[in-house]
């Protein structure tokens, strides 16, 4: 059973990538150094602090000046608590503090990722004239704080930290969703009616603009034909039809498209069930653009956005099927691929298409790892012979790396050791000694990955591996990893361009692996 699980994932990447030869030099003017504190947003935690030099991390500046926002805050929501208190507001109070305005970097080896709404908000039984006014200060404290998160993601956008600079601009628009600066620099778009102020993605400010609206029902459709939906009616080419007379699809060709902001759904399945899907699909795209935006951006964008110097378009829709059955599934896929009956679901680049089937056995974290290909593939050019000659593991690793994914009640959190597949990575070293030295992981192309002898603990290693170098050591490698990724997908890289970018050698890496996971 185990077999079959990793199997599955296997099939889900580049299956159908024909082989050929992707690679080069590496650019030395492009190499990522990694400063002796690391990433310069990240410091040593406490705990961490007798050793720092040790372990090649100091306590940056912008360190220290993130830690100074978080003391500002706290400075800042005490005497608005005490109003609220003061006046008996005891909701409004509990509120207030519930809110934690925290710009440094986690320092428990997970990643926070912010649910950042459309515009903000202001709770339902916020009514009386003094609930009002202390409102209004909570308001503007927490946008003037978001201003100087939002200085501080421009200082990391300047740096070239791509990662941080996503992360802080996450944090100012969880402060202030508002925030027009950041929005811009990430990519919204403002749109005001009746008064009231949302912030839409380009892809659904243009939809709005052909006078169609969003329901979690049904996606984007033209504001006419809600209604219609709502009653039960279905669009059949030129008629409406009762929903229950309608004859179900029996090829992608012929089935309805269930739209949301980024995909176009190929719907086979309930509509019920293709909403669920939607909904997790963009779910994981705003996940992705926290913790992985920056790898869409060409050299420079980062910072012309936070010039305001980028005009953001949209971007044609990404493809999905949901299929009724997983007999519909295989029947059709088999032709493309034989082993699709071991599979849960698959992105096919050929198609730059994911598949996958109504069932109440797959697990959300299927749809976070296939539509993780999707968007790493389709989120900027790419060669469709990523991985094939070397470096395939870190394809598959960051797609498992968002299987680690965890609901709270602001957001998300991603990433950790006992999260997702890692606790099995672990285990593997640890317990069974089980690891391949990542000189070696690096050279091995699509096929040599896939036909390895140990192929379930392999992908136990890499899901560890991605933890790593993404939260270990407080981050210090995540911006030299997230371009690696980018040297595989692009076809840019070579077999050692991680430890290159990383400015060490494979073998100190796999001790500082082997650290990370036995701490």
């Amino acid at each position: 059973m185990i077999f079959v699980r990793h199997a599955t994932l296997v099939m889900s990447c580049l299956l159908g990538v024909a082989s050929g030869v992707a690679g080069g030099e590496e650019p030395a003017a492009e190499r990522l150094r990694v400063a002796p504190g690391g990433s310069a947003a990240f410091a040593a935690t406490p705990a961490d602090a007798g050793n720092a030099e040790e372990q090649g991390r100091l306590v940056s500046p912008q360190a220290e000046a993130l830690a100074k926002l978080d003391d500002q805050w706290r400075q800042a929501a005490e005497p608005l608590i005490a109003r609220a208190e003061a006046a008996g507001e005891m909701r409004l109070a509990a509120e207030i503090r519930s809110w934690r305005g925290i710009a440094s970097a986690p320092t428990d080896g997970r990643q926070t990722i912010h649910r950042i709404p459309t515009s903000a908000e202001q709770p339902d039984w916020l009514a009386a004239s003094m609930q009002q006014a202390i409102w209004v200060d909570y308001r503007g404290a927490r946008a003037a704080w978001a201003d100087r998160v939002y200085d501080a993601a421009r200082a990391a956008a300047r740096d070239e930290h791509g990662c941080e600079a996503f992360r802080l601009l996450a944090v100012t628009l969880a402060a202030d969703p508002d925030h027009a600066e950041a929005r811009q620099a990430g990519g919204w778009v403002r749109r005001v009616e009746n008064g009231t102020t949302t912030w839409l993605w380009p892809e659904a400010a243009r939809r709005q603009s052909r006078r169609e609206v969003f329901s979690p029902e049904f996606g984007w459709l033209l504001k006419s034909w809600q209604p219609r939906y709502a009653e039960g009616l279905r669009r059949q080419g030129t008629r409406w039809v009762e929903k229950e007379k309608l004859l179900a699809p029996q090829t992608v060709a012929d089935a309805p498209l269930w739209q949301s902001d980024h995909w176009r759904i190929s719907q086979l399945a309930d509509e019920a069930k293709v909403a669920e899907l939607a909904a997790l699909l963009e779910q994981t795209h705003a996940i992705w653009w926290q913790a992985f935006g920056s790898f869409a951006m060409e050299r420079g964008e980062l910072q012309r956005r936070f010039d305001g110097q980028h005009r953001v378009s949209p971007a044609a829709a990404m493809q999905a099927v949901h299929f009724a059955s997983r007999q519909q599934y295989v029947d059709t896929l088999e032709r493309l691929e034989p082993q699709i009956g071991r599979t849960l679901g698959i992105y096919w680049m050929p198609t730059q298409t994911t598949y996958f089937f109504e069932s109440d056995d797959v697990a959300a974290g299927t749809v976070f790892h296939e539509a993780t290909h999707q968007l790493f593939a389709e989120s900027r050019p790419t060669s469709r012979l990523a991985g094939e000659q070397h470096g395939f593991w870190v394809i598959e690793a960051v797609a498992c790396y968002m299987e680690s994914l965890e609901p709270t009640e602001t957001g998300w959190r991603l990433g950790g050791l006992d999260h997702g597949r890692a606790p099995m990575a672990v285990e593997r070293l640890t317990l069974d000694n089980f690891y391949v030295p990542l000189e070696t992981l690096c050279s091995l192309g699509r096929v040599e990955f896939q036909a390895h002898q140990q192929l379930p603990p392999l992908y136990s290693q890499i899901s560890g591996l991605a933890d790593f170098f993404l939260n270990g050591q407080q981050g210090r490698y995540r911006e030299a990893f997230l371009t690696y990724l980018q040297r595989i997908y692009t076809g840019s890289g070579r077999p050692d361009s991680l430890a290159v970018l990383c400015d060490t050698d494979f073998e100190d890496l796999d001790e500082q692996y082997r650290q990370h996971v036995s701490r």
